[in-house]
């Protein structure tokens, strides 16, 4: 099983266990995917889509990968004529509502 694999596994674990709610979580993760790392290189990306069924919004507080040690939600943004990555505390994801952690905007670290 490769890296990118073990961790993507991880996540889709993970994900939703770390949205902070008062009420039961009624979240779903879909589509996880880790982007494959190129030989001895241990920094990649992950990927989903993360879906609130429930009737309240919820609150996407952080992110775990145990296969990674360490995983952040980052955003892309235009800071002038450049991109860059910024750390995100946290996602409000809309009730009945989702959110795409996609390449070019939100993504895990």
């Amino acid at each position: 099983m490769t890296l990118a694999l073990q961790i993507a596994r991880s996540l889709v674990i993970v994900v939703g266990i770390s949205v902070a709610t008062e009420a039961r979580a009624e979240i779903r993760v879909e589509s996880a995917w880790v982007r494959e790392t190129p030989g001895k290189m241990t920094m990649t990306a992950g990927y989903a889509r993360i879906v609130n069924d429930g009737s309240q919004t919820d609150e996407l507080m952080g992110v775990t990968a145990a296969e990674a040690g360490s995983a952040e939600v980052h955003q892309t943004v235009r800071d002038g004529g450049m991109m860059k990555m910024e750390p995100v505390e946290k996602l409000k994801i809309a009730a009945h509502g989702e959110i795409k952690i996609e390449p070019g905007d939100y993504h895990l670290m």
